[in-house]
């Protein structure tokens, strides 16, 4: 039964390195000797006790398998190929074949550590951690920490937040906060944000604080924003504001809006926020949409919004939007509203 399962971990990682354009080197010796350790059994022949290096076949070769696996070589892509490999090795396998993988950095293999790994974690997170932290700092590091990590955010948020808090400072620590902080907003914003205070100003943690912000948004706009509205950093609370808003669209477009034309001045951020919402409430609403464009200044902001909701409006209802241009009044709101639905016109062929 050891030789079995043994021979099953390294059949799915000779499979790999077949159906991938990166071979992978294996010692079959640690596979072995781990399956031995944990099922105490007879000893098998001796393995080979330099690592084996499965080179790719020749294109012949390659076209041969293809034409006898059809299932596998002509109509799996690279991912799902990896995937099915790693379904089949057993769960008392994993480690086997997780140590076989430890130190390989070829695509293939650091895909086939990272699904084992996650696999592992979902059933065992301790353990999983316990495993991962043996790692020095580096890629390898950060990469399996960030697997234990999502797999536990997922299980149990508070554990891992926990763990999270006794990682030694480094660049494994930061990618592990960040997968922890972006499982937590699915379900506990709040605590997602406070993870993102923890790591320094960087562009990937101001994109947390945004999408952790616009989640809480959805729930609760006043909190959040009233949040937002503290941070000392302008440009940051000017972006995290906008963000705000654009998420509250989906459920209150109107209140929305107006926290957009009131809380802001005429600038880059306002103009992407108004656009957004735009989009957002052209879809359930769009003569109230109309109705609060018509009420911004002529600036550019002004043009962006107009063009976006009649590019949207008309592809749904073109008789609705052309009346609406009829009932503008001469002006520059007017020209920008009938060139779009021009453009419109003619991009999707629609005749109102």
């Amino acid at each position: 039964m050891k030789k079995f399962l043994t021979y099953t971990a390294v059949t799915a990682l000779v499979f790999l390195g077949i159906a991938t354009s990166h071979p992978i080197k294996i010692n079959l010796r640690t596979v072995a000797k781990t399956a031995k350790e944990r099922n105490a059994a007879p000893t098998h022949a001796e393995q080979p006790s330099e690592p084996l290096r499965l080179s790719l076949p020749d294109k012949s070769s390659v076209l041969l398998a293809a034409e006898t696996k059809p299932n596998i070589f002509r109509e799996a892509c690279a991912g799902e190929a990896i995937e099915l490999a790693m379904e089949k090795i057993a769960d008392a396998d994993v480690l086997a074949t997780l140590e076989a993988l430890a130190s390989q950095t070829e695509p293939t293999a650091m895909e086939m550590r990272k699904l084992l790994l996650r696999r592992w974690a979902e059933r065992d997170a301790t353990a999983a951690a316990t495993w991962a932290i043996q790692f020095p700092e580096g890629p390898i590091r950060s990469s399996v920490l960030e697997q234990v990590a999502i797999a536990w955010a997922d299980s149990d948020l508070t554990s891992a937040t926990a763990w999270l808090q006794n990682l030694p400072e480094g660049e494994s620590k930061r990618v592990a906060t960040l997968a922890t902080a972006y499982e937590a907003t699915r379900t506990d914003p709040i605590t997602a944000l406070e993870l993102a205070r923890t790591l320094s100003p960087t562009p990937e943690r101001n994109e947390l604080l945004a999408h952790a912000a616009s989640q809480w948004a959805t729930d609760n706009f006043a909190a959040a924003a009233d949040w937002a509205g503290k941070i000392s950093d302008t440009d940051l609370r000017q972006d995290m504001l906008a963000a705000i808003a654009v998420a509250a669209s989906g459920e209150n477009a109107a209140t929305a809006a107006a926290f957009i034309a009131n809380s802001f001045a005429p600038g880059e951020t306002q103009a992407r926020a108004a656009v957004s919402i735009t989009q957002r409430w052209t879809q359930s609403a769009p003569q109230d949409a109309a109705a609060w464009i018509a009420q911004f200044p002529d600036l550019p902001v002004r043009d962006a919004a107009v063009e976006n909701l009649v590019g949207l409006w008309a592809q749904h209802d073109s008789t609705a939007t052309a009346n609406w241009l009829s009932a503008l009044p001469s002006g520059s709101l007017r020209t920008t509203a009938i060139n779009a639905f021009a453009a419109t016109q003619l991009q999707f062929e629609v005749t109102p």
